[in-house]
């Protein structure tokens, strides 16, 4: 799970009561928790920023940087899944 201070714009979208995708977006500056005991961590590039990817049994978190925000993808789904998704998001100002 994910937790920390308020996040800017979040977004919930549930499929099922064990089927969802998260995803938060967040200042430099805000603190985050990610609870990734018994996860496969790695570091992952997304659109040549360096960011975190934890995964186990189908639930993915991945964290990565863009510009002065970060954004938190949480997702019950495989990590590449998470991947394609976190590749396709713009930054819009």
């Amino acid at each position: 799970g994910v937790g920390g201070s308020s996040s800017m714009p979040k977004v919930l979208f549930n499929a099922s009561e064990d089927r969802f995708l998260r995803f938060s977006e967040y200042s430099l500056e805000a603190e985050s928790n990610i609870n990734s005991e018994g996860y496969t961590v790695e570091e992952a590039d997304i659109n040549g920023a360096k960011g975190v990817l934890s995964w186990k049994d189908g639930h993915t978190i991945l964290v990565w940087p863009v510009s002065d925000r970060f954004f938190i993808l949480d997702i019950t789904a495989a990590a590449d899944t998470a991947m394609e998704i976190a590749r396709s998001v713009t930054r819009v100002k």
